[in-house]
């Protein structure tokens, strides 16, 4: 849906529902099974666009989701990006997501397995982002974050980022730094990220690794490696994926397998699986799920 206001700023609404029926099974010695239905998806999300002229123009961005009966209608990811021959601008309010799960996960059509065990999870922090124009399919981008704090300064310690991303032909590829500073001193260090994935026409091959210096906490790493295949309406995928983290013995480890089969541009059915083990534990954990998914 669009309406053009008087302003000639362009207005899209656009949004995703999706329903799944989910069995998991727990890690515990004697396991724990549940099952039954729910709504996994549900989002809406209103964007603006204006010409300021000049060669420059502002968008912004609104989300929320809205998950059906009994469940709160919350704010999601808010922000405002402003366009000009020297560079986007970006401020707002957003979700960060793992990382290297998006290019190392080889767009597979999985559960994911940014749950803060086997690989480190989102966080939501506000950002200003400052991406000069690309150079060769070469992209850099400087940010700085802080924690969120309901719209308000949250007067916490800055966090800045350097990100450089390569997009052309079958190739993408991105390297990121990122700097803890003082107001995080139980947890201030350094952490270095790199992902690529490499279309190769009959399938899609990801990697991804992340290393963190946490000062005077122990240090980690994250590890993944992702493959998808198309067949028609349908995509095939797996996710490899492992966690350590120094002075525990043995990884994290999981697996995430899935299968999607598009009824339309914007219509899907996904089947999906996934297997979780934590360093030292002596089972796994399990959890699969049937999924209608509408995109609109």
């Amino acid at each position: 849906m669009a309406v053009t206001g008087v302003a000639s700023a362009q207005v899209t609404l656009s949004g995703q529902l999706a329903y799944a029926w989910e069995s998991t099974s727990s890690a515990a010695a004697t396991s724990v099974k549940t099952s039954g239905l729910g709504v996994t998806d549900g989002n809406l999300t209103f964007k603006a666009s204006e010409d300021l002229g000049g060669g420059m123009k502002i968008m912004a961005s609104q989300e929320f989701v809205a998950r059906g009966r009994d469940t709160a209608m919350t704010g999601r990811n808010a922000s405002l990006t402003l366009v000009t021959g020297m560079g986007n601008l970006t401020v707002g309010s957003f979700e960060a997501g793992n990382g290297i799960l998006g290019l190392g996960g080889a767009g597979a059509p999985v559960y994911g397995m940014d749950n803060g065990v086997q690989l480190a999870a989102a966080g939501n922090v506000d950002m200003a982002a400052f991406s000069l124009p690309s150079m060769n399919g070469f992209t850099l981008t400087l940010k700085s974050l802080d924690a969120t704090a309901g719209g308000v300064s949250s007067n916490g310690g800055g966090i800045t980022s350097v990100q450089l991303q390569y997009a052309a032909g079958a190739l993408a590829a991105s390297v990121d730094s990122t700097n803890w500073g003082g107001a995080f001193a139980s947890v201030r260090g350094k952490r270095t990220r790199m992902s690529a994935s490499y279309d190769l026409g009959v399938a899609k091959v990801g990697f991804g690794v992340e290393n963190k210096d946490n000062g005077l906490a122990a240090d980690g790493s994250d590890r993944v490696m992702g493959v998808s295949m198309p067949m028609g309406n349908m995509l095939f995928g797996i996710n490899v994926a492992s966690s350590s983290v120094d002075g525990t013995a043995g990884n994290n480890k999981g697996t995430d397998l899935g299968m999607k089969y598009s009824l339309s541009k914007q219509t899907s059915v996904f089947v999906q699986y996934q297997t979780t083990k934590a360093a030292g534990a002596a089972n796994s954990a399990s959890k699969y799920r049937v999924k209608l998914h509408k995109a609109f």
